[in-house]
């Protein structure tokens, strides 16, 4: 292996934070809004067009008020003119459908444009989320991040294409038929906003206070979300000990958590949201005494009396949609400042590629890391895999195996020192040009909800039928495949639930295989393996690893014995490397690991008479 790095890997990007920036409110808030507005801005046209839709169903939506105003003109006139009542009926008519049209043309460019967003949005989400660091994910458990890619995300529906035409109608419907009312009468005007500064002090009581709230509603959600997928995802065990979602700590905590924050911002805005319906729903209260009065004193016609009942009556009943948008805005702001967060979430960084490796030989140097930042995870590791050779790292439990193999692969990036494939620097790499050369089959397989033809496809987009079989076949994993129902067809379940842990782990093996990488990594690939499948997944290993770099994560020790090189972690750090012999005689914690395999390999069960339990 050489030592010598590319001109590539001289200058490289600096490491980024694993965890989002520190947030305050404001920022959230800013953060949010940015967003909301940097969306609408890529719709503008649309959101633009179902606004002015929306205006004009509003100026519709007065033109039957002030009809019924000239009717009554005419009703109370000294020679009514029936064929003017005709023409006012039908004007109010006509007004109510073409209300409607513009309706339905705002409600339905709103919500196509809207719709679009959200799919780029989330597009960009999971996106983004392929490029972090793992140890993003480390700190934002599943519920966290599940509500900002579904709710959260979802929320933005309601402002882009709700809350436009609301605003509009809530705004403009108040606005016009004050005008209006004010040019009729202005004393009948007054009375019909008489009790709208009620509303107003009613509503900023409701509001005071209630981002704090909305924070915490967030915040229990996320909580529930995580608790309820943990609850699902361990509901094998809870059923082995005969447990219930109640006696799980975090689920039940959660839900409760959730009730009680609903329950609490109930009974905190429950008076001032009544007090503020009542006093924009019951003005008649004001306007039919003032407006009766006005009339006996001779101050106002039967005709304006008439309009004032019909029109003034709801004049500020549409400011009730200004509530609303504003109570599910203020909350989509904070959902939409959780999501801008995830976007500016440092990614690793990547020096634009390609660049050329001398070979695939894996070195590492002086290589430091920590999840946290505190404690480390390794420490000095030093050693050299061999381009074409297999290396085994073995060691107790948590010297940080499983962390090697993940930092060639550029899971997590270094704190300090060097990790190279063929004499390049991986940071060097782009990441799509660095996984194209690692293959892994580690001992966790995940499968996903998808037929078994996809599920191996997923080693290579783009592979025929043909060859996802041949990769099946060179598996070992063929046979089993043909006898599921829908043979290659045949839909998993979730996280391949239809399947054992040996035929789960030729799967692996088969999407490995089929993308061909000239470094593999290998996690203890027969760990959950009967005796039949352990023969099938070592055979297929064969084949694989023939010609490539192998690191493979070795728990047991006679499986790697013949390995050309074997590298012995404990506590973080290389206590020894070399040959199987040589590390017998010189490397305590390998012998002493050796020792005690040797020792369970010829464990047997005692029955109740103390006589060995031997099978056949």
């Amino acid at each position: 292996m050489t030592q010598t790095a590319s001109p590539n890997s001289q200058a490289l990007p600096p490491i980024a934070a694993e965890s989002l920036p520190p947030t305050t409110e404001g920022t959230m808030v800013g953060n949010g809004l940015a967003l909301i507005l940097r969306l609408a801005r890529r719709r503008w046209v649309a959101l633009a067009a179902a606004a002015s839709f929306a205006v004009l169903a509003v100026i519709f939506e007065l033109v039957p008020y002030l009809a019924v105003y000239r009717i009554a003109a005419e009703v109370f006139s000294a020679a009514p003119e029936p064929e003017a009542i005709v023409r006012f009926a039908l004007l109010a008519l006509g007004a109510v459908v073409l209300q409607f049209v513009c309706i339905g043309i705002s409600n339905t460019v709103a919500h196509a444009a809207a719709f679009r967003l959200l799919r780029e949005v989330r597009t960009e989400l999971t996106e983004k989320m392929a490029r972090l660091p793992l140890g993003f994910f480390d700190r934002h458990d599943s519920g966290e991040l599940k509500k900002a890619l579904v709710e959260d995300v979802g929320s933005l529906e309601g402002v882009l294409a709700h809350n436009i035409p609301d605003v509009a109608s809530g705004i403009l419907v108040p606005l016009a038929a004050g005008i209006a009312l004010f040019w009729v009468d202005w004393r009948m005007a007054l009375a019909s906003l008489a009790l709208l500064p009620v509303g107003i002090a009613a509503q900023m009581w409701a509001f005071r206070g209630m981002d704090g709230q909305y924070r915490l509603w967030h915040r229990t959600e996320a909580q529930a979300n995580a608790g309820v997928l943990e609850y699902l995802r361990g509901i094998a065990v809870l059923k082995a000990f005969n447990r219930t979602a109640s006696s799980l700590e975090r689920v039940r905590s959660a839900i409760y958590g959730v009730r009680d924050v609903a329950t609490a911002m109930t009974r905190r805005s429950m008076y001032s949201y009544s007090l503020f319906f009542i006093a924009l729903s019951t003005n008649l209260l004001v306007v039919l005494p003032v407006g009766i009065a006005l009339h006996l004193h001779g101050g106002l016609g039967l005709p304006q009396l008439c309009l004032f009942l019909v029109l003034g009556v709801g004049l500020t009943a549409p400011l009730t949609k200004l509530m609303f948008v504003f109570g599910s805005t203020s909350r989509t702001i904070l959902g939409a400042g959780r999501i801008q967060g995830i976007l500016d979430a440092p990614p690793l960084p990547q020096t634009p590629g390609p660049v050329q490796p001398t070979d695939f030989g894996v070195r590492f140097e002086d290589v430091h890391f920590s999840y946290d930042g505190n404690k480390s995870a390794l420490r000095e590791i030093s050693f050299i895999a061999a381009a074409g050779q297999v290396t085994a790292l073995v060691g107790p439990s948590g010297a940080g195996k499983s962390t090697v193999a993940k930092l060639i692969a550029r899971f997590w990036d270094v704190d300090k020192g060097r990790i190279e494939v063929g004499g390049v620097d991986v940071r060097a790499f782009g990441l799509e040009e660095l996984m194209g050369h690692i293959g892994f089959v580690f001992q966790e397989v995940f499968l996903f909800h998808d037929s078994v033809r996809e599920n191996i496809r997923l080693g290579r987009g783009g592979a025929s039928d043909a060859e996802v079989e041949a990769a099946a076949e060179a598996a070992n994993a063929h046979t089993f495949i043909q006898a599921l129902p829908d043979g290659y067809d045949t839909m998993l379940g979730d996280r391949g639930a239809r399947l054992s842990g040996g035929e789960k782990q030729r799967l692996a093996i088969a999407r490995a295989i089929l993308k061909n990488a000239p470094i593999l990594l290998l996690d203890e690939a027969t760990a959950f393996a009967d005796p039949e499948n352990e023969l099938a997944i070592q055979q297929a290993l064969a084949d694989l690893t023939r010609g490539k770099t192998v690191i493979v994560i070795a728990h047991r020790l006679a499986s790697i014995a013949d390995a050309d090189h074997i590298v012995v972690l404990n506590s973080g750090t290389v206590e020894d490397q070399g040959p199987h012999g040589a590390l017998l005689a010189r490397c305590a914690t390998y012998r002493k690991l050796w020792a005690t395999q040797q020792q369970a390999a010829g464990w047997t069960l005692t029955t109740a008479t103390g006589e060995d339990a031997h099978a056949g």
